[in-house]
């Protein structure tokens, strides 16, 4: 099964981020977005989160999980592209994107062209 990964490169460093759905970022949102340290992410996750506990004390607490399915559908959807924004605003430059098996044979395939 192949996938597609973004190569970005920067001063000779070489970032290679897989694109598409994330089902860690959709089980574990919070902890996947600190471990990838996604700072800005969590604290507009966390404000969203926070507002709809409060919502939910007048609108009943299925507004609240309502709120926590659709934040998790939204990271697992965005959460790699999150991922390679935070990389292009340390500086990367995404220069391709490649169909490959693994993360590491993406990086090889670019590296055989260079």
């Amino acid at each position: 099964m192949t996938n597609t990964y973004c190569i970005l490169e920067k001063e000779n460093k070489i970032k290679v981020s897989k694109l598409g759905f994330s089902w860690l970022a959709f089980f574990f949102s919070p902890v996947w977005a600190l471990i990838h340290s996604l700072w800005k992410e969590f604290t507009i996750w966390f404000l969203f989160v926070s507002i709809s506990y409060l919502l939910s004390k007048k609108l009943g607490e299925e507004v609240f999980y309502l709120s926590l399915f659709l934040s998790s559908f939204i990271w697992g959807l965005f959460g790699r592209d999150f991922k390679i924004q935070d990389y292009i605003t340390c500086g990367y430059i995404p220069v391709e994107f490649i169909n490959s098996s693994s993360g590491r044979n993406a990086l090889l395939t670019y590296l055989s062209k260079k």
